[in-house]
């Protein structure tokens, strides 16, 4: 049966505009500007479990189930998933991952939770730990399919010691020194951060809470919320994002004046009326999308000394392109364009690609892993015992006017 499709009340998005997108637990501790210098792991927690500062002991046990998922896909198993990356490495990042999570499912022990599944019967303990494993390994082959792909290397192994976010850097393995190294690690944690919540309202994220629903395995689970992801209007905006950006950059130069931009913006929007990565509704406040302004940040703090010349014709780009959609469409609510429109170019920034066409799509790999915490949050909570209450969300705000947001029926 289906178990998601209930009656969970509207959602409201809350915005302190001097703060920004809030996770409904404290509007200072809480906000995008804070939760984007934390560790990705630390934040995961936060979203999962609604605890604000887990101890360490807590901390230590999923980083050691990740570990650990990692450590199982290896051994024994190396030969395997090379053989693997190289023969997906054609594919798209949202049909490799299909692939691999397919053949990883067919007669994993992750099933075993769901064989005498029914309503409140599974506890969302009992579901953690193979959700963490499904998330280490994806990240771990996502890691080794982008070094193929886009990097046209052999796969590297990870540090045993590691935690998530610097075992999965040190798969990509693409940096020439240690300064390099922990500028990646910072900036990755930062940009995984900021886009780690998505509520079930997103098509993929929705589509993964509901075949979850059937208590099928939580490999196909993932399967589902990645199918939903590509396309322009999806999470596909971040490659598509990119490209537009590229093309701008190989059109017009690094130094281009808003006035060319300008032109070359027209140019666009009169072959194809449509610019990506632009025009957010769920998260704005009067400035734009806090998640966008709080990436902005931390590059600005990164780039201290020289800036980046990338940076600034994104900039650039972006303001120039919403004022003349804004020009075409006075009405339509926006201010800024989105993360993902900023996506691509850090990580050309940061040296995990490059500014070429065929990496273009490789923007997109971050938002698919922060994708998978979306989706896992989701299941975690539909398995409490009283399944319909809502959870402390990003967009479900309602501490300070509880009468707005009524708890959901069945």
């Amino acid at each position: 049966g289906v178990k998601y499709l209930v009656n969970r009340g509207p959602s409201f998005t809350h915005v302190d505009p001097m703060h920004g997108f809030l996770l409904g637990l404290d509007p200072v501790h809480d906000s995008i500007r804070t939760l984007g210098r934390r560790p990705y792991m630390l934040n995961n927690l936060t979203i999962l479990l609604g605890i604000r500062n887990p101890d360490n002991g807590l901390l230590n046990s999923l980083e050691d189930i990740l570990r650990r998922a990692r450590l199982d896909l290896l051994q024994g198993h190396k030969d395997e998933l090379v053989a693997l990356v190289n023969a997906t490495a054609h594919m798209s990042i949202t049909s490799a991952l299909n692939a691999f999570l397919m053949l990883r499912s067919n007669g994993s022990n992750v099933e075993r939770v769901y064989k005498d599944w029914k309503p409140g019967g599974v506890t969302p303990f009992d579901v953690m730990a193979d959700w963490l494993k499904i998330f280490a390994e994806s990240a771990l082959y996502l890691a080794a399919f982008f070094r193929r792909k886009y990097l046209d290397q052999e796969m590297i192994e990870p540090a045993a010691d590691a935690d998530f976010v610097t075992a999965f850097v040190e798969t990509l393995g693409n940096y020439t020194d240690s300064t390099q190294r922990e500028r990646q690690l910072r900036v990755m944690h930062r940009l995984l951060n900021n886009m780690t919540y998505h509520d079930p309202g997103n098509i993929s994220t929705f589509a993964g809470v509901v075949v979850g629903s059937s208590a099928v395995s939580p490999w196909h689970v993932y399967a589902s919320a990645a199918s939903g992801l590509w396309g322009r209007d999806h999470g596909g905006a971040a490659p598509f994002a990119g490209g537009q950006l590229l093309t701008a950059v190989t059109d017009l130069g690094l130094d281009a004046s808003e006035q060319r931009l300008s032109t070359w913006w027209n140019s666009w929007l009169n072959t194809y009326d449509a610019a990506m990565a632009i025009g957010h509704r769920v998260l704005r406040s009067p400035d734009g999308d806090p998640r966008t302004l709080g990436l902005l940040d931390d590059l600005d703090q990164e780039f201290t000394q020289t800036g980046h010349p990338l940076l600034r014709f994104a900039r650039a780009h972006y303001k120039v392109g919403v004022h003349e959609i804004l020009e075409r469409h006075p009405n339509m609510g926006f201010q800024e364009a989105n993360v993902d429109a900023y996506s691509w170019a850090t990580k050309v920034m940061i040296g995990l690609i490059n500014m070429e066409p065929k990496q273009v799509e490789a923007g997109f790999l971050a938002f698919l892993l922060s994708r998978i915490v979306g989706v896992m949050k989701e299941d975690f909570w539909y398995r409490l015992p009283k399944s319909t209450v809502l959870r402390p969300s990003p967009i479900h705000w309602w501490e300070s006017a509880p009468e707005l947001v009524p708890l959901a029926t069945a």
